[in-house]
């Protein structure tokens, strides 16, 4: 892993490497510096040679005109050579070629002792050496050690020299490398306290920059490390700036407001999961969810409690594996029709367990689409409906039926009537009508109360019913009337047969809560299509029919033919069942 080198650390270096650079740019000027310096006092000392050579130049052109004498020229000339000095101590001398001392301003008593043949062997030694330089040629630069005028030891001193060849003498000024080197002292500490006050604001400047950028670069970082560790809700640092610092506070801000709401969406999501889940996983009916193909993807646990099929044996299947046999290729055709067409069905359907139990169902399947609106699954619930059919099984026959008898009541009767009829003349059949009216009931009810008469009209159905074939109808139309209706029927005299044994098997005495009743009956028999042509018909016929066979005494049946009236039969048979069986 690459070392970690901070934004700080950074900064730090380079003000270190500022603080080099000034120092190496110090360095430098002072060098510079004390050149210049060197150069100035060189230039100076020169320029004062050069101006005593011309005052002697001046005073040697006297001499030439003729003005002065020679000695009173190189008089003149000592004199004013004797006067000028510079700065600093710094002088010049004139000596000749002969060694003797003419002029030296700062040592007059040189020029006594050059006089008096005293000089120093130093001295002596020293202006052999300005001789010997200037012999070459006529200006020469000598460096060597002599004492300075403040006192003290010997120092490095350079001296430049002239040759005035006229009168054989040398001009010459020094400049001691001491006061060479102590003025560019002073200059080098104005120059370097010029530089360390720059550097000390440019040091400033930049540990304040450093740490207007670092400090609040922290508090981003920081802000960042919290927002990474998912705390969104971090305060932020301020977004008041208008650098780059401000441009990135400002993206945090909106990069934490985004994930806010990202994570409002997430948590959104997972909730609406978890409810999805926990729907799923506890919702009552049964889910399967397939693939576009049709093959199972996923069950819930209702499906397993439905179906008897753990998870592993119905993933990978497809639902024919619950089918019952009971629909048709038709019924499945119409299904996927409605699926590819509305993305949807919904219906009854009858399916098999795993035991092999076939029940029926309400099962709803929705298509899922992907972003290309192609379908991606089919999600499928289901229910089990087997009580609910038994309970609007019980519903309807309660509707349909009687509630004291047992028999269809009037609105069963008048509902399927129609239909059976239809399809017997459609098929060349005889339907038969057999309207039934209790003799005296009212008589009967009054006397021994409702109870006892319930009890007959409950014995009555019985009768009735024993007495007819399974798909014969057998209906209570209100108070004490039946209606019986015969389909099919191959011979009429049958039908008078049953007629006559249901007068017999009515009569029967019967004892109920220790009353012995005698009941009878009256019967209109009506054939259709031989007395009538339509059910309507049918029916008032047959009331008429009934009505007869009241008129006619009660305890007897009666029958109207096409053009009126029939006299009643009394056909005697011992299986009167058989015969209306026909």
């Amino acid at each position: 892993m690459a070392r970690r080198f901070s934004l700080s650390a950074r900064m730090t270096t380079i003000a270190a490497i500022l603080l080099c650079l000034l120092g190496a740019i110090a360095i430098h000027e002072v060098w510079t510096l004390h050149r210049q310096v060197a150069q100035e006092r060189h230039t100076l000392a020169q320029s004062l040679v050069e101006a005593i050579r011309n005052q002697i130049e001046y005073f040697h052109t006297l001499e030439i005109i003729g003005d002065l004498s020679r000695a009173e020229a190189q008089r003149q000339a000592l004199q004013v050579i004797q006067a000028a000095r510079f700065s600093d101590g710094n002088y010049l001398w004139v000596h000749d070629l002969d060694g003797n001392v003419l002029a030296h301003p700062l040592n007059p008593e040189l020029v006594e002792q050059s006089r008096q043949g005293s000089l120093s062997p130093e001295m002596s030694a020293l202006l052999e050496r300005f001789n010997k330089a200037i012999s070459i040629k006529d200006s020469a630069t000598v460096s060597y050690m002599w004492p300075s005028p403040r006192g003290g030891e010997p120092t490095a001193k350079v001296s430049y020299l002239i040759h005035f060849e006229p009168w054989n003498w040398v001009i010459g000024s020094g400049v001691y490398l001491g006061d060479i080197n102590q003025e560019t002292r002073s200059r080098a500490w104005l120059l370097l306290g010029s530089l360390a006050v720059i550097a000390v604001l440019a040091i400033g400047v930049t540990l304040r920059l450093a740490l207007g950028i670092t400090r609040p670069l922290k508090q981003v970082t920081a802000a960042m490390a919290a927002v990474a560790a998912g705390d969104l809700d971090h305060p932020l640092p301020p977004v008041e700036r208008n650098d780059e610092v401000g441009d990135l506070s400002r993206a945090m801000a909106i990069f934490c407001q985004q994930q806010r709401a990202a994570r409002a969406i997430q948590l959104a999501h997972q909730e609406q999961q978890r409810l999805t889940n926990t729907v799923f996983n506890t919702i009552a009916e049964g889910v399967i969810v397939t693939d576009a193909s049709g093959v199972i993807k996923a069950v819930n646990p209702s499906f397993t409690q439905l179906t008897g099929y753990q998870p592993e044996e119905a993933i990978g299947q497809t639902p024919r594996l619950f089918a019952s046999g009971r629909h048709d290729r038709e019924f499945y055709r119409q299904m996927w029709d409605s699926l590819l067409r509305d993305g949807q069905w919904s219906g009854e359907i009858w399916n098999k367990t795993k035991e092999g139990r076939v029940f029926p169902e309400w099962l709803s399947i929705r298509a899922i689409h992907d972003d290309n609106q192609q379908i991606s699954e089919y999600v499928a619930a289901f229910s089990d409906i087997t009580q609910r059919k038994q309970q609007e099984e019980r519903v309807q026959w309660f509707a349909d039926h009687d509630s004291l008898t047992g028999l269809i009541n009037r609105r069963a009767f008048d509902r399927d009537l129609p239909e059976l009829v239809r399809n017997a003349l459609n098929n060349h059949l005889r339907v038969a009508f057999l309207f039934i009216d209790l003799d005296r009931f009212k008589d009967i009810n009054d006397t021994h109360g409702h109870l006892i008469g319930d009890r007959l009209l409950q014995a009555v159905a019985q009768r009735l019913r024993h007495s007819v074939r399974d798909g014969d109808l057998v209906a209570r139309m209100g108070g004490d009337e039946f209606v019986i209706v015969l389909s099919p029927i191959h011979d009429r005299m049958a039908v008078y047969r049953l007629a006559d044994a249901l007068i017999t098997k009515l009569a029967e005495p019967l004892h109920i809560e220790h009353t012995t009743l005698l009941p009878s009956a009256s019967i209109g028999v009506l054939l259709v299509p031989d007395h009538a042509k339509s059910v309507d018909e049918a029916l008032r016929l047959a009331d008429q029919a009934l009505y007869r066979a009241k008129n006619q005494g009660r305890n007897q049946w009666a029958t109207l033919d096409g053009k009126g009236t029939v006299p009643a039969q009394a056909i005697k048979d011992d299986n009167p069942r058989s015969e209306a069986e026909g």
